[in-house]
């Protein structure tokens, strides 16, 4: 399609946009609408703005998977804590040996503590919820070595497991929405780009048709001129004679 800019411009001219509608592989304004070619660099740019907001999700999908993951690794020491507090309360244990597994209660207990505070990701803290928080100190006081304290370790567990798997669920359902986002996004791209660059996309083979008949004019234009000049100088020097 030839504008009405294309079509006043010169041979010459023409061939010189062809050339650049050649090399850059888009379309030259003076073939094509402007406003058209504004609709594909928008469909173009819109299509650069879904693949910046699946960049976010990417990050928001790498931050959550980290936050299972140190959700994880609190669930395996919540679960070892529940073994131990099913140890104490055999009736054959000695009093040695319940000191023992309140040993490793209280390793496993500054354990979770460190995940809670370490737990990061770019340097954004994970952990450091009231509930988790929470979740931590009600640990910090058991004593596997009295009834009492074996009572109150089974419903710290108890509590623990349940507000961990709850956090798990909830992670997955959020990786689960943001993988479908990235999918959408994914598609939307496509699309913008496919519909784009249909519209801004130069037809290299109709381009060099054109480059072809435009390079053909120009040649004529010139040894027109080149004539034209040619006669005008005869038609000088007769008039001196």
């Amino acid at each position: 399609m030839i504008s009405a800019i294309g079509s006043s411009l010169t041979p010459m001219e023409r061939v010189q946009n062809s050339f650049q509608e050649i090399s850059s592989g888009k379309k030259n304004h003076s073939f094509t609408s402007p406003a058209l070619l504004a609709i594909g660099d928008r469909l173009l740019n819109n299509a650069n703005l879904a693949s910046a907001r699946n960049s976010n999700i990417t990050n928001e999908i790498s931050f959550s998977q980290t936050h299972s993951s140190f959700v994880q690794n609190s669930q395996d020491t919540v679960s070892r804590l529940s073994e131990l507090s099913v140890k104490a309360n055999s009736g054959i244990l000695s009093r040695q040996d319940r000191q023992a597994l309140q040993a490793e209660a209280e390793q496993l207990t500054a354990h979770l503590k460190d995940t809670m505070n370490n737990a990061e990701f770019n340097g954004k803290k994970i952990l450091d919820d009231s509930e988790f928080s929470d979740m931590v100190q009600s640990f910090e006081n058991i004593d596997l070595t009295s009834a009492t304290g074996i009572s109150d370790a089974a419903n710290a567990v108890s509590d623990a497991i349940d507000m961990l798997s709850q956090r798990q669920a909830t992670l997955g359902a959020e990786q689960n929405i943001l993988h479908q986002q990235f999918r959408a996004n994914v598609e939307e791209e496509a699309n913008l780009m496919d519909a784009g660059s249909r519209i801004v996309g130069a037809d290299i083979m109709e381009a060099f048709s054109r480059l072809t008949g435009d390079s053909i004019l120009s040649q004529v234009s010139v040894a027109m001129d080149a004539q034209a000049a040619s006669l005008d100088r005869h038609a000088l020097a007769n008039l001196l004679k």
